[in-house]
């Protein structure tokens, strides 16, 4: 490779799976890479087989007649990666279980088939909240994963005024998890929505947590879901901090903020 700016990087080796026999594990690499002002002459990337992850998941409040149409899949957890590695979605089996195949590289698993009514409460390994912080998947793993489903999450709906007591139409009311380490890609915590012509918004499906709540006026090419580890801390210092239980209905007037500078 030549031409390559200064800057972070990352070196992924995915082998072609139609080439290699399907009988035979695949082995992958994922190398953070600095590149500086000079050339990089003796990279040694070393390969490790992806793993199969076995998991299951538990309903609160008793298991649907429709479990079994719960779709899970593994994505890629790296925003910074070119080719995000997904691998396919799996079914639910009859006992719960799923195994999510050659699993590799930093990983958030998700809900790729909702069922209605059901929100995802928790990603557990073990006893780790994963739900949000991706995870290099080792073999001793499988086994270990757990996807908690519940009907019972927290909800908010309020007003956006301007500084004048107007209220304020279209603009981005968003909610993020208050921990930095959440920021991630796909965050469950992080939800966007705008308000109504009367200044109204409401957001439903949340999980429990300590949040980060604002009102921004609509600004084009920022993205909260992709760009999150770039957009949020600008906008975390403007936030006001909510606190969230299962259950909760929680009313929270907001006044609109300018949009911070965003670093490029």
């Amino acid at each position: 490779m030549a031409g390559l700016s200064p800057g972070e990087y990352r070196i992924r080796f995915v082998p072609n799976q139609f080439i290699l026999d399907p009988a035979e594990p695949r082995e992958m690499a994922d190398v953070p890479v600095t590149i500086a002002d000079r050339d990089i002459g003796d990279l040694v990337v070393t390969t490790r087989p992806a793993v199969d992850v076995v998991g299951r998941v538990v309903f609160e409040g008793g298991t649907p007649p429709n479990a079994r149409d719960l779709e899970i899949w593994a994505r890629s957890g790296d925003a910074r990666a070119f080719a995000t590695i997904v691998g396919r979605p799996v079914r639910v089996q009859p006992d719960l279980s799923f195994t999510l195949h050659e699993v590799f590289g930093p990983t958030l698993v998700r809900l790729h088939r909702f069922l209605p009514g059901w929100w995802l409460k928790r990603v557990s390994l073990g006893a780790d909240d994963i739900t949000d912080k991706p995870v290099n998947f080792q073999a001793g793993d499988s086994g270990r994963l757990q996807l908690v489903l519940s009907t019972r999450t927290a909800s908010i709906n309020g007003m956006v005024t301007d500084k004048s007591s107007q209220a304020v139409s279209g603009c981005y009311v968003t909610i993020f998890s208050a921990d930095p380490d959440e920021w991630t890609i796909d965050a469950t915590k992080t939800h966007m929505t705008r308000s109504t012509s009367d200044g109204h918004f409401e957001m439903r499906g949340l999980r429990a947590g300590k949040y980060l709540l604002v009102a921004l006026p609509p600004t084009p090419g920022f993205d909260f879901y992709w760009n999150s580890r770039r957009v949020l801390p600008p906008v975390a210092r403007l936030a006001t901090e909510v606190n969230l239980l299962d259950g909760d209905a929680r009313t929270i007037d907001l006044t609109l903020s300018p949009f911070p500078e965003v670093r490029k």
